[in-house]
Protein backbone atom coordinates (compact mmCIF):
# COMPACT_ATOMS: atom_id res chain seq x y z
CA UNK A 1 0.00 0.00 0.00
CA UNK A 2 3.08 2.51 0.76
CA UNK A 3 4.58 1.66 -2.32
CA UNK A 4 1.58 2.21 -4.49
CA UNK A 5 1.12 6.10 -2.90
CA UNK A 6 4.65 6.18 -3.17
CA UNK A 7 4.69 6.13 -6.62
CA UNK A 8 1.39 7.53 -7.10
CA UNK A 9 3.60 10.61 -5.63
CA UNK A 10 6.48 10.50 -7.88
CA UNK A 11 4.20 10.13 -11.02
CA UNK A 12 2.57 13.50 -9.76
CA UNK A 13 6.12 15.17 -9.23
CA UNK A 14 8.80 14.74 -7.16
CA UNK A 15 8.44 18.40 -5.62
CA UNK A 16 4.29 17.48 -4.37
CA UNK A 17 5.05 14.28 -3.21
CA UNK A 18 5.35 15.75 0.53
CA UNK A 19 2.35 18.04 0.16
CA UNK A 20 0.34 15.06 -1.56
CA UNK A 21 1.27 12.56 1.06
CA UNK A 22 0.15 14.78 3.51
CA UNK A 23 -2.91 15.64 2.34
CA UNK A 24 -3.57 12.02 2.16
CA UNK A 25 -2.89 11.39 5.69
CA UNK A 26 -4.86 14.52 6.90
CA UNK A 27 -7.82 12.74 5.31
CA UNK A 28 -7.24 9.50 6.31
CA UNK A 29 -6.80 11.28 9.98
CA UNK A 30 -9.63 13.18 9.69
CA UNK A 31 -11.64 10.30 8.65
CA UNK A 32 -10.83 8.46 11.56
CA UNK A 33 -11.44 11.25 14.06
CA UNK A 34 -15.47 11.50 12.53
CA UNK A 35 -15.57 7.96 13.23
CA UNK A 36 -14.71 8.15 16.82
CA UNK A 37 -17.16 11.41 16.91
CA UNK A 38 -20.20 9.10 15.65
CA UNK A 39 -19.23 6.27 18.13
CA UNK A 40 -19.16 8.79 21.09
CA UNK A 41 -22.54 10.37 20.04
CA UNK A 42 -24.30 9.37 17.43
CA UNK A 43 -26.89 12.24 17.62
CA UNK A 44 -24.07 14.35 16.52
CA UNK A 45 -24.19 16.26 13.39
CA UNK A 46 -20.99 17.31 11.91
CA UNK A 47 -21.42 20.35 9.87
CA UNK A 48 -18.04 21.30 8.09
CA UNK A 49 -14.98 20.02 7.64
CA UNK A 50 -11.53 21.97 6.78
CA UNK A 51 -8.45 20.42 5.55
CA UNK A 52 -6.31 21.88 6.66
CA UNK A 53 -7.68 23.61 9.37
CA UNK A 54 -6.84 26.96 10.64
CA UNK A 55 -3.22 28.35 11.10
CA UNK A 56 -1.13 25.17 12.44
CA UNK A 57 -4.49 23.07 13.01
CA UNK A 58 -4.10 19.39 10.39
CA UNK A 59 -7.62 19.82 10.14
CA UNK A 60 -10.65 21.47 11.60
CA UNK A 61 -14.56 19.86 12.60
CA UNK A 62 -17.55 21.83 13.35
CA UNK A 63 -19.91 19.97 15.35
CA UNK A 64 -24.04 20.19 16.11
CA UNK A 65 -24.67 18.25 19.54
CA UNK A 66 -28.17 17.83 21.49
CA UNK A 67 -28.74 20.87 23.73
CA UNK A 68 -28.64 18.90 27.16
CA UNK A 69 -25.90 16.50 26.00
CA UNK A 70 -23.25 19.60 25.32
CA UNK A 71 -21.06 19.54 28.04
CA UNK A 72 -20.99 15.68 28.05
CA UNK A 73 -19.81 15.71 24.27
CA UNK A 74 -17.77 18.28 23.96
CA UNK A 75 -15.62 16.94 27.02
CA UNK A 76 -15.60 13.46 25.37
CA UNK A 77 -14.78 15.16 22.59
CA UNK A 78 -11.79 17.47 23.34
CA UNK A 79 -10.36 14.16 25.49
CA UNK A 80 -10.24 12.43 22.16
CA UNK A 81 -8.53 15.14 20.27
CA UNK A 82 -5.58 15.14 23.14
CA UNK A 83 -5.59 11.40 22.86
CA UNK A 84 -5.41 11.80 19.03
CA UNK A 85 -3.02 14.45 19.32
CA UNK A 86 -0.68 12.51 21.71
CA UNK A 87 -1.13 9.45 19.85
CA UNK A 88 -0.88 10.15 16.11
CA UNK A 89 0.92 13.78 16.32
CA UNK A 90 -2.36 15.17 14.33
CA UNK A 91 -4.10 18.39 15.80
CA UNK A 92 -7.78 19.00 14.99
CA UNK A 93 -9.74 21.91 16.38
CA UNK A 94 -13.16 21.99 16.55
CA UNK A 95 -15.95 23.89 17.29
CA UNK A 96 -18.99 22.43 19.03
CA UNK A 97 -22.14 24.76 18.71
CA UNK A 98 -25.66 23.12 20.55
CA UNK A 99 -28.33 22.69 18.51
CA UNK A 100 -30.85 25.06 19.14
CA UNK A 101 -27.99 27.95 19.05
CA UNK A 102 -27.26 26.84 15.41
CA UNK A 103 -30.77 26.82 13.83
CA UNK A 104 -31.17 30.03 15.06
CA UNK A 105 -28.02 31.13 13.63
CA UNK A 106 -28.80 29.44 10.71
CA UNK A 107 -32.32 31.27 10.64
CA UNK A 108 -30.65 34.41 11.24
CA UNK A 109 -27.97 34.08 8.27
CA UNK A 110 -31.24 32.86 5.74
CA UNK A 111 -33.33 36.33 7.09
CA UNK A 112 -30.25 38.72 6.25
CA UNK A 113 -29.57 37.38 2.64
Amino acid sequence: MFLHAVELALERGFYHVYDWLATRRRKRLTGEFTSFVKNIAPDAEIVNIMIPGYEELDAWLDIVVPDAREEEISDALSNLRDKFFDDKKFHIGLGITERAQYETTRAKLKFSV
